[in-house]
């Protein structure tokens, strides 16, 4: 399971659960509004009554299963545009954003808020460079052409891997460059900056009730269909709010 934070235009918090209710797990939440009916892949759920079914009819399997019946069609209820299973203000990133986790967007110095995210960014990275050294970064860089190559050749990508722990800077046992700086493979200065200093948060629900976010976050952090244009979407969606608008800072669980 995952933990990110995200940026929610509303003015109190009634109208913050309102604009965060339709991004809502249903699976987990059991909140019945936004749902729509998806049809079962009828090949796995036909084979799977043949595995495993035991002494019962097709219809009382699929609902022992937790599927519905909708017009003679099997499915089941569900939020497509799901994001979060619950939420609450601040959380694990309180203060860590905003002093309170709530601002009033003329009280913000955005540019300067912009510039010190980079800055922080930047010093992240160098962290870690001197943590692993010059040549495991240009490793690090490299894995993005490496990963490719060695599933083309049918090798296991861990490959890649094990060739950077022969070049890291010893003393680094027990130091991950991902849980410990969120460098990912691929990285460089630039793109590492562009991403942990590009936004404040992971994602956002502008004025409007759209959710605009960086990545799908996935469990145990692990993230895909990653947007590069989301911070400059970020930044001007905050530059062109009205001055009396409130944001909240939010943590996310998924």
């Amino acid at each position: 399971m995952s933990h990110f934070p995200i940026l929610v235009a509303a003015q109190d918090e009634q109208e913050l659960a309102a604009k965060l209710l339709p991004f809502h797990e249903y699976e987990c939440t059991g909140f019945e509004e936004y749902l729509e009916f998806v049809p079962a892949d009828m090949d796995k759920l036909t084979d799977d009554y043949i595995k495993y079914a035991t002494n019962c009819t097709f219809d009382e399997f699929t609902k022992e299963e937790g599927y519905d019946k909708v017009d003679g069609v099997y499915g089941h209820y569900t939020n497509p545009n799901k994001k979060w299973d619950w939420w609450v203000v601040g959380g694990r990133w309180k203060d860590r954003v905003f002093c309170g986790d709530t601002a009033i967007i003329g009280d913000l110095d955005i540019p300067a808020i912009r510039a010190a995210e980079q800055l922080n960014a930047e010093g992240r990275w160098l962290d870690f460079v001197s943590a692993f050294g010059d040549l495991y970064a240009v490793g690090i860089f490299a894995l993005r052409f490496a990963f490719p190559v060695l599933r083309f050749l049918k090798q296991d990508p861990r490959k890649g891997w094990e060739w950077l722990d022969k070049v890291k800077k010893p003393g680094t046992d027990g130091k991950s460059p991902h849980f410990d700086f969120s460098v990912e493979p691929g990285d460089w200065r630039g793109r590492y900056i562009e991403r942990q200093g590009g936004a404040l948060t992971w994602a956002m629900v502008t004025p409007e009730g759209e959710w605009v976010q960086q990545a799908d976050m996935g469990w145990w952090a692990m993230y895909s269909n990653y947007d590069r244009k989301y911070a400059r979407r970020f930044w001007r969606e905050l530059e062109q709010m009205d001055p009396g608008q409130q944001v909240y800072v939010v943590d996310c669980h998924i």
